[in-house]
Order: C-alpha cells, then structure tokens, then sequence
C-alpha cells in the first residue's frame, strides 16, 4: 500500500471491523481496557457531574426544572457504564434521557436485549452510531456527551518538527503474504513528507518545539459534531489514555500506536485544550499517561456547582493511583475490615469483589466480620452487569459464602453461575456439596451423577456418590 497520512490509513477502517466482529468479547475477554473507566465509582462521579451541570443550566435560564438532562453516550462498548450510571441516576432522583450509541451493530443489539434497557424503554434508547461517518446524528440535542476510550480509538495524524521544519509522519501499512486485513498483522513504515499544513497545526507546532507530536483530527472532529448537535450548549466527560499536557507531548516521540485486536492512539490532549480555546476546559488530579479524566464545556459564562463538583471528584484524586492502591492491598495480607472498606470505598463493584475473593476465601471471619461480608456481597450483586467470558462473578462470590456456612445464599449464586455461564463441573460439584448439607439428598446426588457426566473420573464425586 502507498504511504499516506495516518488518519487515512486502513488501520482505522480494520479497527472497526474488529470491533464489529469481536461484539462484547472486546470486553469480557478483556481484550480492550475497561476496567476504571466502566467502574460504579466512575458511574457516580459521572452521575454527579450530570447532575451538577443541569443544575447549571437550571441557573441560567436553559432548561425547565422539570426537564430531565438529555445524556449521550459514545461509544458504549459493552454498555456496562451506562448501567451503573442509569442506576445512579435514578436513585439520586435526577430526570434522565439517555441516549447510548455504538458504531458496532452488534454492540448495539446486545444493549438492546437488556433487561434493564427493555424496562425503562422512554429513558434508556440505543442506537447504532458512528460519530464521524453518520450522516444524521443522535435522536436528541445532547446536554452531556460521555466517551470512555473513544478519542484514542479515532484517526489521528502524525507531525514532526526537524530543525525547525514542519513536516508531516505519512506511513506505509504492509501486511504479510496471504494475511486478512487486521491490525495485529500490520507492519509500518514512517516517512517524514513535506506539505501544506493546515491553519492549526501551524500555530500548534511551536508549543512542541522539536520532535514528533501526534495530533487527534477524529477527536476534533467529534468536538466539532458534539457542537453541531447540542447547538453549543454542552458538558462533554472524556476518559483515555493520553498525553495531558505538553510536557508529555514533547516527551512522546515517535507516533505511539497500541494494538489490542484494532488499534488506538495516544490522545493528546494538550492539543485538544488548544482547539478548545477559551471554553472550560477541567482536568483530573495527576493525569497522566496510562489514563486521565477530563471535561470540556461550552454554552455557559458560569458552572459553578459543575466546577465545584469536578473538584470534589476528579480534581481531588487520581483514581488511577487509587486503583493502584487496591493493588497494593490485593498483594499484601489484608483483613476482611480491610478488604470490606476498599470495596466500599469502590461503591460495591463486582469486579473488585472478584479480584479480593481469593483473600476473602483464606480468611477466618468472625460471626461480626462474617454478616458483614454477606450484607456486601447482597450490594455487589446488585450492581452486577454480566457479559460473559471468564469473569464468573457468580461463582466466586457462591465461593466465599460457601467457605463462612451461608449455604442457602450460596447454591442460589452456584445456580445463577451455571445459568450465565453454563454447565460447569466444578460448579456443579459445589452446588451438589451444598445441596447435600441443606439435606436435600436427591438433588446433591443428581449433581454429582452430572459432575462426572462432565468430568469423568471425578474423584471427590465418586467418592461421596459411592458413600452415599
């Protein structure tokens, strides 16, 4: 293939397709990020910040009391975010319009045969949207726009500045012979090229000075659409991966392109605050690299609940460090008061839930400690969001219940892991352990049959089979 500009090479058009293909295991196989930025402790804070901001608008003349904030998703991958927000929403008792859109049709069939969708049809909508190749745009004039990994995953261009020189990084994309089009395959070859640089990156360029910059067109682009449909009256919330300032922008380099099934970039955000000029423009607690969080507003000469609400939230913390002090608890010989706070503090998140069960396991709580751990257990289930793969949140929570004697919660959360996930030995066999002591002797002994029609040679099956 010729060299050309980065926006224009087929990588995004094969990053697309990827997704389109890959549906919801982008996600459950934890191919792409998702981690923080879908988390219930994100779903809040983004909950209070829409809050905030309507009551902005509120203020100043924009919307009716009763009118519920108009909220646009992009983007929404798997659509775990957009539940913990939903939730949050109405317990806070915010009125709500949701909008939630993804370029993959097959992301959006997914949404859409959700319970929880398919229960509030009027508040909750999903629609197949591509924010820079539809023509016609969302189905409501959005007051916030939500984009958790969106920027990184739209085209960018490349551009150097060589002794003074501006010059545009066109690439070459080859792949090997007799390969399908995939990022993963593609090999890149970097020419520097002289040419007519448009207005912005001229005027940009000397905020880098010398080296290689990458610069977001898609991300512009979006911005600009954003602008088009809210009709310049809007919150928009970014989470990506990227660079937040120019230090980092100078420090970058070469072109940085990540390959994870399709292809994304790292978003300089430095470059997005200059286009967004004097409009607010709000930044998280020591972004960084890895992960920021960041707001852009217009349409308002005044938010101060919205300012007041970002600096409460993510201008008060970094919850990249916080998630790394998680880590840090995980690794080392916490308490079950210790791991029950850390879930708290992360609002219950079942994710967190399943990566303290194995602690939670090897403990010894007290009678205390134990109703405790039941009571947050009860909390994380409901916040549970399922979409496939290998997380089995069922499971490992019908684990821990099944280690502290809650026997009755515990084969009810085995029968919801065998119903999720399907007919698994191990599971079986514990749901039959539990079955026998409740001294339903028929049931755990038809599970067990069932573990070894499963796992011939089972022999914790046979053994207590043959006993009883």
């Amino acid at each position: 293939m010729s060299a050309g500009p980065l926006s224009q090479s087929p990588l995004w058009r094969w990053s697309a397709q990827f997704y389109e293909r890959a549906a919801t295991e982008a996600w459950s196989k934890g191919i792409v990020p998702w981690r923080l930025t879908n988390s219930v402790r994100v779903a809040e804070a983004y909950g209070r910040l829409i809050s905030a901001w309507r009551t902005d608008l509120i203020a100043a003349g924009f919307k009716a009391p009763d009118a519920p904030v108009e909220v646009l998703e992009l983007g929404g991958g798997a659509g775990r975010l957009a539940f913990h927000l939903v939730r949050w929403l109405e317990q806070a008792k915010v009125p709500f319009q949701l909008t939630w859109s993804d370029a993959a049709a097959s992301n959006v069939a997914a949404f859409n045969a959700r319970t929880f969708v398919q229960e509030r049809a009027g508040a909750v909508e999903a629609v197949k949207l591509d924010v820079l190749q539809d023509p016609m745009g969302p189905p409501l004039a959005p007051d916030v726009v939500i984009g958790s990994y969106l920027f990184d995953t739209l085209p960018h261009d490349a551009w150097a500045v060589r002794g003074g020189r501006l010059v545009e990084q066109h690439v070459r994309v080859e792949l090997p012979p007799g390969t399908a089009p995939e990022c993963e395959r593609a090999e890149l070859h970097w020419a520097d090229v002289e040419t007519d640089a448009p207005a912005f990156v001229r005027g940009y360029a000397p905020r880098v000075g010398e080296g290689g910059f990458m610069l977001p067109v898609g991300a512009l682009q979006c911005l600009k659409r954003v602008t088009e449909w809210s009709t310049g009256r809007c919150l928009v919330l970014a989470a990506d991966k990227g660079e937040p300032d120019v230090a980092a922008v100078q420090a970058g380099g070469s072109p940085k392109l990540q390959r994870h099934g399709g292809i994304s970039a790292m978003v300089n955000f430095d470059a997005i605050r200059a286009w967004w000029g004097w409009r607010p423009f709000l930044r998280s607690a020591q972004a960084e690299p890895d992960l920021g969080f960041y707001a852009l507003a217009q349409g308002l000469k005044a938010l101060p609940v919205t300012r007041m609400t970002w600096s409460a939230s993510f201008g008060a913390e970094s919850l990249l460090h916080r998630l790394r002090e998680l880590d840090a608890l995980l690794q080392g010989e916490a308490s079950v008061p210790q791991l029950l706070q850390a879930l708290a503090a992360w609002r219950f998140d079942p994710d967190v839930f399943v990566r303290m069960a194995e602690p939670l396991r090897a403990s010894k709580p007290t009678p205390e400690e134990a109703a405790a751990l039941v009571a947050a257990i009860d909390h994380t289930w409901e916040n549970h969001f399922e979409v496939g793969g290998d997380l089995d949140v069922a499971f490992e929570m019908a684990t821990v219940l099944h280690r502290i004697g809650q026997l009755t919660r515990a084969a009810h959360l085995y029968e919801r892991s065998l119903e999720l996930h399907g007919r698994h030995a191990t599971a079986c066999f514990n749901l039959g352990l539990c079955r026998l002591d409740l001294g339903d002797r028929d049931q755990g002994a038809m599970l067990l049959k069932e573990v070894l029609e499963l796992q011939p040679g089972h022999a914790a099956a046979t053994r207590i089979l043959a006993q009883l």
